[in-house]
């Protein structure tokens, strides 16, 4: 009798089986409609339904992945810019989504300044 009561049953197994995450996100930095024409600027898509991170950018210096038109990096890192930004991360337990209008970095002498505009 005490090893029956101590053998799992599949009815409070089954209780503690969980579901996998499934994550859904898209950031764009415009879209709306205009005269009735949807107008979309800078769109990631839609997050992989397991996760991950997507990024667009309209113009970035340097020139860097997920951007529209790049600029040669003439100052060697000094500044750095993205303008018309979308970026969605879908990780953990969460998604989160982000657009932002300009990104702005400075490096001089080992310090970074960085300002981001809406």
């Amino acid at each position: 009798m005490v090893l029956l009561a101590l053998m799992p049953n599949a009815s409070a197994q089954s209780s503690f089986e969980t579901t996998p995450t499934t994550f859904s996100g898209q950031a764009a930095a415009v879209k709306g409609t205009i005269l009735g024409v949807p107008i979309t600027v800078v769109d990631t898509g839609p997050v992989d339904v397991g996760g991950g991170a997507l990024e667009a950018h309209l113009l970035c210096y340097p020139d860097g992945p997920d951007c529209l038109v790049g600029l040669p990096d003439l100052t060697n890192g000094a500044v750095g810019a993205e303008v018309l930004n979308a970026t969605v991360v879908a990780q953990g337990n969460r998604s989160r989504a982000t657009a932002s209008a300009a990104e702005l970095r400075l490096n001089v002498a080992n310090q970074r300044i960085s300002a981001t505009l809406l």
